[in-house]
């Protein structure tokens, strides 16, 4: 049995030897990848089957000698060559393997640089066209000048020829009807060439907007720009307008994720939230809660604004009382009956209040995330109102988050 298996075991290994030679060879020479691909894949079909049939023969034959000592004794003694060339025949595959695994990978760079050229070709093309149309704009707008100026000349000639009165009226009549139709069909003109230019600019930045979201836009990137953003918000200081910028920051950040899809109804956010107030103001916000009850995202930023919305407004009515105060010296003064219309202007102090209060509001740093504008916060903006309008407004300036 052992015998039958060593003459089927020698022509094997040798063939065996053959394909090891022929890929070292292989991977010796200077070929282009496009060439050798197909080769090597053979090789590699080829080496891994005479490997499998090579040691599939040497555990027969392992197998055959168990019950004869002598032929054990010989397979021990050449078992040292078998493994040798089975490594060989293993480090030849993972030759081939590597090899196959580089002209994948050039393929693939050689590929996506085809890809970026065709494209820097296609914006070239569209950047040339916008230059076109407004050299065309250009040449038009100075063609219009030139033909107003020609018949502007005429008219005036024609009127300098004329001694009479009412022709010079008719010639000047005349002029400025030739200028109005001039200025229409320039401004007729103006706006093809601008309709044309704006259709331009739209398909540059519909392209540019698909790139930058096939690069960019990817609704998990942007809600890891906000989670990152919110981590390193530094902790508040206890001061009233530091407390309403990190709130803003807080909000617009909450939103944005909200809009993104993102539940932020989670326990995670309200230890956020409260890492980065001040303990003042954390205590203080307890002192308005039940003991029983626990904070959720949407109760403790309701409270973190009443409570900055306190501080502001107490800080305005202390402003107004100090005023107030300094000038007591000069009423203190003054006659009965100006005291008595000091005391009569009193009354009006809840209006003096509520403009001290606007303009104590106005004077804060402000600023609305949606619509930039500095004349209200983020939760007043009028621009956009609605959950939807701010979801499409985060998605547009999100990339840059």
């Amino acid at each position: 049995m052992s015998g039958c298996i060593r003459q089927r075991l020698g022509p094997t290994k040798k063939r065996l030897k053959e394909r090891i030679e022929q890929t070292q060879t292989f991977l010796q020479q200077q070929i282009t990848f496009d060439e050798s691909e197909g080769k090597a894949n053979e090789l590699l079909l080829k080496l891994e089957r005479n490997l499998e049939s090579y040691k599939d023969l040497l555990e027969q034959l392992q197998e055959a000698s168990k019950d004869n000592e002598a032929k054990t004794q010989r397979l021990d003694a050449e078992m040292e060559e078998f493994s040798i060339l089975t490594l060989d025949g293993d480090d030849a595959i993972c030759d081939l393997k590597i090899f196959l695994a580089n002209i994948a990978k050039r393929k693939q760079e050689t590929t996506e640089r085809e890809e970026r050229q065709r494209e820097r070709a296609h914006q070239r093309e569209l950047q040339t066209e916008k230059l076109q149309l407004e050299r065309e704009l250009h040449l038009a707008k100075l063609n219009q000048v030139k033909e107003l100026q020609m018949e502007k000349m005429k008219l005036e000639l024609e009127m300098l020829k004329q001694n009479e009165i009412d022709k010079q009226r008719e010639h000047e009549q005349k002029i400025l009807e030739v200028e109005l139709e001039a200025k229409r069909k320039m401004a007729q003109t103006e706006k093809e060439m601008e309709l044309k230019r704006t259709t331009v600019d739209i398909e540059l930045k519909m392209k540019a907007e698909m790139e930058q979201k096939q690069r960019f836009g990817r609704d998990e990137l942007m809600m890891d720009a906000h989670y990152s953003a919110l981590m390193d918000l530094p902790v508040s200081l206890n001061v009233t307008e530091k407390l309403r910028a990190t709130y803003d920051m807080i909000e617009k950040h909450l939103r944005s994720l909200k809009a993104l899809g993102e539940n932020v109804d989670q326990p995670h956010f309200v230890f956020l939230i409260k890492s980065k107030l001040p303990k003042m103001v954390i205590s203080r916000m307890e002192e308005y809660k039940d003991m029983e009850d626990k904070w959720r995202v949407e109760s403790i930023r309701k409270a973190l604004k009443r409570y900055i919305c306190a501080q502001e407004v107490g800080e305005r009515q202390t402003q107004v009382i100090q005023s107030t105060e300094s000038q007591d010296t000069a009423v203190k003064s003054q006659k009965q009956k100006s005291f008595s219309s000091k005391w009569s202007g009193a009354t009006t102090t809840g209006a003096l209040l509520s403009g001290n209060e606007e303009a104590s509001r106005d004077s804060q740093t402000r600023g609305c995330f949606y619509c930039q504008r500095k004349d209200h916060w983020s939760d007043q903006c009028k621009t956009y109102p609605t959950v939807s309008q701010e979801r499409q407004k985060s998605k547009e300036t999100a990339i840059f988050v």
